[in-house]
């Protein structure tokens, strides 16, 4: 599930301006839950998705890789989005089995 996360973020990521070096302002990378992606995340009967996603994202958190934006009055329970930081693209590219130079 780790991997399968930062992919999501990273392909966001190439396609974005950031990528090509256009960006003109700092935007987050986002992946939000429940709409196009992960859809299942909120559906009552995929309760060990949704653990298996949490457990996923929390360690990437403390690893520096993404930030979790919890749904208000929620944090710890429902997940709203997930962003990439950034400064920490090569290290997310290792995680995944990727050369972030052949992207930027």
């Amino acid at each position: 599930m780790r991997k399968q996360l930062l992919e999501r973020l990273l392909t966001k990521y190439e396609k974005s301006k950031h990528a090509a070096g256009q960006a003109q302002v700092q935007r987050r990378i986002t992946l939000t839950l429940g709409k196009k992606e992960f859809r299942q995340y909120y559906q009552g009967d995929h309760l060990d998705f949704r653990k298996s996603l949490h457990l996923a994202a929390t360690e990437l958190e403390r690893e520096g890789l993404i930030q979790i934006e919890w749904v208000p009055f929620e944090k710890g329970n429902l997940i709203k989005a997930l962003h990439l930081v950034l400064d920490r693209l090569d290290d997310a590219y290792m995680v995944v089995g990727r050369k972030s130079s052949d992207y930027y």
